[in-house]
């Protein structure tokens, strides 16, 4: 599946994506805000309260705290705020959402729905950054104790795990380096230790959490694999984040080497990957599962219009072309932070937490899945007036953009392009009425049919609509001929005639010459081409060649633009 460059604008979100030609799918509409944290540590989807989680370890210039705990709503908005007296690193969630913990140096902090503190459990302590997760009804959790990134990465940790009834913790594995922890369906639990040097090539471990007599009491070893031994040269597992499909059969890794890596359960095999290749220069952060199991999301890190999320259908019989986001521009982050992508469980919402490039900053993206919106349509019966129109003056066409579900915050937009004889021609976008209604106004410059596309590309809340055509004939400006002419003449004074030629329409792209013609007794008689001044005023002069009536018509064929005119006139002429 290949992807070919389509930018456009996301609304309300400063985003770029981009989509393959087969489809020229529209990025998904969606919100961001900014975090206000100074650094981030982990995040978890709160089904229960319909809350996104989110831990920033600091918000001060020393990094040992205080820390940052936010809840905001499935909609973006803030709804929960506490700050620390500590460094905080870590949170989850019970699956009830009775319960949210947030790892603290000696222990974990839970709290209510409304961040109101619950009590702390203590556990083994941790400097380097405790992850938790939930798997299994136990809560799993990391603890390594080091003064600077250098003991961490080289001290002896411990990964950790509550009793049932939730009392301190108990350790279920000592392991050499950090460890990153995702949890799975079926009480699955995979551990992912980080690695050291390039030369390194730690092992991806697959457990299941069992509370009985095993041989650990908590963990049944299901398998291992190091990525290192596939062959390909490249080292071993450069882990950045993990991912479960719903029915947990598929691993998917995000590895800073590899891309986007596909295990089979629960022997870790490797299994081929049908999905679109990250873009060229995008490293890889982050991947999540959509729990309906409809949509594959990943993040990377990469420098200006390049890509740093792909979102596409899970099943690889979806031939429709993955939607790719660049964030990029003030106020938005430009690269997905590691682990910074998951799913709403419905699918319906994606959210993604982004950073700058200097890690200073941190933003929550709330993006709506091609399954999360309304539908939107133009409705029949799009008009026009006049009927038919004119090419040169004025046309008006109304139309009316029905909207599914809630309305949008902001008035829709509809884009409106006319397509003729000599191409595409863009016009401005219209503002849609409460009403759903819309007017556009345009003057036609060619006569044919000339082809109105109306196209709505969707909002925060709604799919974008299938265009919509009108074809609108278009029909040459008319134009008259006033003459002004003398009752008699006589043949030794001669005849003058003036005229005025009015045209519809456009301008005359040049001057209009007009045909003369006399006639009297002895027949009509073609008289010298008169040329129209600017401002549509002529004069003709003759010398009439008998006596009695004669009669003047004047003539003019008309062009592309404008239909012809004729004008007569009769002279009684004495001797």
């Amino acid at each position: 599946m290949t992807t070919a460059v389509l930018a456009v604008a996301m609304t309300g979100a400063g985003l770029t994506a981009t989509a393959g030609p087969a489809a020229a799918a529209e990025p998904p509409p969606g919100t961001v805000v900014k975090l206000p944290v100074t650094s981030f540590s982990q995040f978890a989807v709160d089904p229960a309260n319909q809350r996104v989680w989110i831990a920033g370890e600091n918000t001060g210039d020393a990094g040992s705290g205080p820390g940052t705990v936010l809840g905001y709503g499935f909609d973006g908005v803030l709804r929960a705020q506490r700050q620390t007296e500590g460094r905080v690193s870590g949170v989850a969630v019970e699956p009830d959402g009775s319960r949210i913990h947030v790892g603290r140096h000696g222990g974990v902090q839970s709290y209510d729905a409304d961040l109101s503190p619950l009590g702390v459990t203590p556990a083994p302590a941790d400097d380097c950054g405790r992850e938790l997760v939930h798997s299994g009804g136990l809560l799993f959790l990391t603890a390594r104790e080091g003064g600077s990134p250098q003991e961490c990465a080289e001290a002896l940790g411990t990964i950790n795990a509550t009793e049932a009834d939730g009392t301190t913790p108990r350790i279920v594995m000592y392991t050499g380096s950090v460890n990153h922890l995702e949890a799975g369906p079926g009480g699955m639990l995979l551990t992912a230790p980080e690695r050291r040097s390039p030369a390194d090539d730690p092992d991806l471990g697959l457990y299941r959490v069992v509370q009985g007599d095993t041989e650990n009491g908590v963990l049944e070893f299901l398998g291992e694999t190091f990525l290192g031994g596939d062959g390909a040269g490249q080292g071993g597992m450069d882990f950045r984040d993990a991912a479960f499909s719903p029915d947990g059969s598929t691993l998917a890794l995000a590895d800073g080497d590899r891309g986007t890596v596909l295990l089979g359960t629960p022997g870790l095999t490797r299994r081929e990957n049908p999905y679109t290749p990250l873009p060229e220069g995008a490293e890889p952060t982050a991947v999540a599962f959509s729990g309906d199991g409809k949509w594959l999301a990943r993040g990377a890190a990469a420098s200006g219009a390049t890509s740093d999320l792909t979102l596409e259908s899970a099943d690889p019989a979806d031939t429709r072309p993955p939607v790719e986001v660049a964030f990029e521009g003030a106020g938005t982050g430009d690269r997905v932070v590691p682990r910074g992508v998951e799913f709403s469980p419905d699918g319906r919402s994606l959210f993604v937490v982004t950073t700058d490039a200097e890690g200073a900053g941190y933003w929550l993206h709330v993006i709506r899945t091609p399954d999360g919106l309304s539908a939107s349509r133009f409705a029949d019966g799009t008009a026009h007036e006049p009927d038919p129109a004119v090419a040169g003056e004025p046309l008006t066409l109304r139309g009316r953009l029905e909207l599914d579900g809630p309305a949008p915050a902001t008035a829709p937009r509809v884009e409106v392009a006319r397509e003729d004889a000599d191409g595409v021609h863009p016009l401005e976008p219209v503002t849609v009425g409460e009403d759903g209604t819309f007017t556009v106004r345009d003057v036609p410059g060619l006569v044919g049919e000339a082809t109105y596309r109306f196209g709505y590309a969707g909002d925060a809340l709604h799919r974008p609509a299938e265009d919509a055509l009108l074809t609108v004939p278009v029909v040459k400006a008319s134009a008259a001929l006033a003459l002004t002419a003398p009752g008699e003449a006589t043949r030794r004074g001669g005849v003058e005639i003036t005229g005025t030629l009015t045209v519809r329409g456009g301008p005359l792209a040049s001057p209009a010459v007009l045909t003369v013609t006399a006639a009297d007794r002895e027949g009509a008689v073609r008289l010298a081409p008169v040329t129209v001044a600017a401002d549509g005023t002529f004069t003709v002069a003759h010398t009439p060649r008998v006596r009695g009536n004669v009669t003047y018509t004047v003539g003019w064929p008309g062009d592309d633009l404008h239909e012809g005119a004729e004008a007569s006139a009769t002279v009684y002429v004495r001797r």
